[in-house]
C-alpha cells in the first residue's frame, strides 16, 4: 500500500512529458521557451521544498497521518492541474503538486523501512523503487493512448493522476502507525501490538523480556 507513492511519485513527474506539445499549443508558450521550461520545472521546485520540510513534519505528526495527507494532495493537485485554464493556474498546481511529490519520495519509503520485517525490508524498500519506474511506465501508456482524444487530450492525461491517488489515500486508513513513531511518542503498548503483528510472537517477546 505504500508503495503506491512510489507509483504517483513516477507519475507525476512523468506525465506532463507527453502532454508537453499540447500545453505549448493551449497557453500560447510557442515563442517563450522560458515559460514552457518553467511549466516542466515547477514540480521539481515543489518537490525540493517537500522533501525538505516532511521529514520535521513527520516526526511531529506521524508517518501515516502525513502520508494520508500527502495522499489527499496529489487528489486534489490532479484535480487542478486538468482544471487550469491559465497557466499561472498550470505551474501554481504543478508546484503544489511537487511538494506531494517530494514529501512522498521520503515518506513512503521510510513507512516502509519502519513496518516492514527485517528479513523482508531489503525487498519491500525496492518494491517501492520498483513502483516509480512502473509509475512513469503508465504515465507513458497514458499519453500514448490520449494523444488523439482531442483538444482536452492533456486534461485527462493529468485527470488519471487522481483515481490512483484516491486508492492511495483510502488504503492508508488501512495500514498502522510504524512501532518506531509510535515508541518515539511514548504508546509502547502500542507500538510492540504493532511489531508482534509484523513479526509474530517473537517480536511480542521481546516486550515481555
Amino acid at each position: 500500500m505504500a508503495s503506491l507513492g512510489g507509483l504517483l511519485f513516477g507519475f507525476d513527474i512523468a506525465i506532463i512529458t507527453g502532454a508537453g506539445p499540447f500545453i505549448e499549443k493551449y497557453f500560447q508558450l510557442e515563442n517563450s521557451q522560458f515559460g514552457l521550461g518553467f511549466s516542466f520545472a515547477a514540480l521539481l521546485f515543489g518537490c525540493m521544498f517537500g522533501a525538505t520540510f516532511a521529514g520535521r513534519v513527520t516526526d511531529l505528526y506521524g508517518r501515516k497521518k502525513i502520508l494520508i495527507y500527502v495522499a489527499l494532495l496529489f487528489v486534489v493537485t490532479s484535480l487542478l492541474t486538468g482544471m487550469s485554464n491559465s497557466f499561472e493556474l498550470f505551474v501554481t498546481a504543478r508546484f503544489i503538486g511537487g511538494l506531494s511529490v517530494g514529501a512522498v519520495s521520503m515518506l513512503s519509503p521510510m513507512y516502509i523501512a519502519e513496518v516492514a520485517p527485517a528479513k523482508n525490508r531489503g525487498m519491500l524498500v525496492s518494491f517501492y523503487q520498483f513502483s516509480i519506474v512502473f509509475g512513469i511506465l503508465i504515465s507513458y501508456l497514458i499519453n500514448y493512448l490520449l494523444r488523439n482524444a482531442g483538444d482536452d487530450n492533456w486534461r485527462y492525461m493529468f485527470y488519471t493522476g487522481i483515481f490512483p491517488s484516491i486508492l492511495f489515500f483510502v488504503l492508508l486508513f488501512f495500514v498502522p502507525e510504524t512501532p518506531r513513531f509510535l515508541f518515539r511518542i511514548g504508546n509502547e503498548t502500542k507500538a510492540f501490538e504493532v511489531l508482534k503483528k509484523i513479526g509474530g510472537e517473537a517480536d511480542g517477546f521481546v516486550r515481555n523480556s
